[in-house]
């Protein structure tokens, strides 16, 4: 039950720290997330489509001309200038972007103080506040990337599964057991770590 509630306020966590990056960079920050995904999950699927597609015509036909797989080129070839192009944005906003963020909330934070009570501030208990909010910038940063990673790897999930149960029906529940020690590195390592962040 505790574990569940951990999760879910994570993901809480997680969520708001997108739509706060969302609040400050806008589009840029959903191109800087697709582009993630698309490095890691889509392109590697075309890649395995075309050359799925490249066997097939080769099993079908054994003299190919080129003009008859042309169109495979033309397609992995903009898929690859597609990803030098997002990896290149990604490269050159990704820090943008954080210092963008970080500068968004101390805009909002000096708003929100603004309007409080002067009396407030003689509270010993805001005093400890304040002076957590100076950290809360890097763990803030830090839920967005495990969120994005999240979003990545439930996208390389679902991909995964839907090409393997197409393709080979009984290997999906293997899959699926196969995530499994991960997962379990992985919570180890964040209950190790995570309290850094935010403690």
């Amino acid at each position: 039950m505790y574990y569940n509630e951990v999760v879910i306020k994570d993901l809480k966590y997680g969520f708001e720290s997108l739509k706060l990056s969302w609040q400050a960079n806008g589009i840029s920050s959903l191109i800087l997330l697709f582009s993630t995904i698309y490095q890691s999950t889509v392109f590697p699927f075309i890649q395995v489509l075309l050359l799925a597609s490249l066997l097939d015509s080769l099993a079908k036909f054994s003299n190919l001309t080129l003009s008859e797989i042309a169109w495979v080129i033309a397609v992995y070839l903009l898929a690859s200038v597609l990803k030098l192009v997002l990896v290149s944005y990604q490269n050159s906003q990704q820090s943008y972007q954080e210092i963008k963020t970080d500068s968004f909330l101390d805009l909002r934070i000096g708003q929100k103080l603004t309007e409080l009570d002067p009396a407030t501030f003689e509270n010993p208990s805001f005093q400890s506040l304040l002076a957590q909010i100076e950290g809360i910038k890097g763990t803030l940063q830090a839920h967005l990337y495990r969120f994005t990673g999240l979003i990545d790897a439930v996208a390389k999930f679902i991909t995964a599964a839907i090409v393997v149960s197409a393709t080979f029906p009984l290997f999906a529940p293997l899959l699926l057991l196969a995530s499994i020690p991960s997962f379990l590195a992985w919570r180890k390592f964040r209950d190790s770590t995570w309290p850094y962040y935010v403690e």
